[in-house]
């Protein structure tokens, strides 16, 4: 079965409904659907440092400001901003029924329609997006892989869609999608902190342990999803707890450039105002809060 084949399978498949259609899937490894390598598909998770357009000012956080950042609780120490799959249904982590429950109930509204193996999202634009459960079981000589997929609705505030990919060697991911235009973000929610906006419409993903990675911000408008910053430390052995959204347009940062020396933390703001952004620091932090980068897209 070649690629258009298969894709033609698929969308008679969706449109039927019918549950023979999954064998037919099965039978073929041509073409898993939509993955985070796929093109067109926003990579927020990825190692590479984004371009950089210009770069974020910066500007000094108030006395106040740097001791309530300090002592604000870790987000993500406890639970994921982005929760799971099993928290989203209320169900045990490998309580299969009552996750496929949650599932049917989420595809109720009708803005995307499982058949066997295959997912697809409809938005009102463009083609349906379509996401394919695989397996493949282990042999003498190679281990065992496989995606499986599960459609949770829509996030708060911007209305995408949210597809979370379970990988059989890694922590789990979620899938963006755009319900006007069919775009999407991936992001390695549970690998990587994940956290969304107080009204939806941005979100920050990044590396607790690994700041020399780039802490990326995303907007989910109705244009989007599209990256809107891009920040990066030097340090090998830095950490960034998140602190939490201070508020629609803002989120707080702790810094430590050398987990060796734990007791330097450096407290961060970064925040947009209007389609620009700003890096807020300490004064008495300006010298290493100055190998913080923060670059506008």
């Amino acid at each position: 079965m070649n690629v258009s084949s298969l894709r033609s399978t698929r969308r008679a498949c969706l449109v039927a409904a019918i549950a023979f259609c999954a064998s037919a899937l099965a039978a073929t490894e041509v073409d898993r659907g939509m993955r985070f390598d796929s093109p067109g598909v926003l990579d927020l998770a990825a190692s590479a440092p984004a371009a950089a357009d210009r770069r974020a000012e910066t500007v000094l956080l108030t006395p106040a400001d740097v001791d309530a950042i300090r002592v604000a609780p870790i987000v993500g120490a406890d639970a994921l901003p982005l929760p799971v799959a099993a928290d989203v249904f209320h169900c045990a982590p490998a309580n299969r029924s009552c996750l496929d429950a949650g599932e049917r109930q989420a595809l109720a509204a009708g803005a995307a329609a499982r058949a066997g193996e295959l997912l697809g999202v409809r938005p009102a634009q463009g083609a349906t997006v379509e996401f394919v459960d695989w397996n493949r079981p282990p042999t003498a000589t190679a281990d065992g892989d496989g995606e499986t997929h599960r459609y949770l609705g829509r996030l708060p505030g911007s209305g995408y869609h949210r597809v979370e990919v379970e990988f059989a060697h890694d922590a789990p991911g979620s899938f963006l999608v755009n319900p006007a235009n069919g775009k999407i973000a991936f992001v390695h929610n549970a690998a990587d902190l994940v956290a969304p906006a107080p009204d939806g419409r941005h979100l920050v993903e990044f590396n607790a342990d690994d700041a020399t990675r780039p802490l990326r911000v995303a907007a989910l408008d109705e244009t989007g999803p599209r990256l809107v910053l891009s920040c990066q430390f030097g340090g090998d052995h830095s950490a960034l707890a998140f602190k939490g959204w201070h508020d629609a347009a803002s989120f707080d940062l702790l810094l430590t450039p050398d987990r060796n020396a734990a007791s330097v933390t450096v407290p961060l703001r970064i925040a947009r105002i209007g389609d620009a952004w700003q890096l807020r620091i300490a004064e008495t932090a300006r010298t290493v809060s100055a190998q913080f980068r923060c670059a506008m897209r």
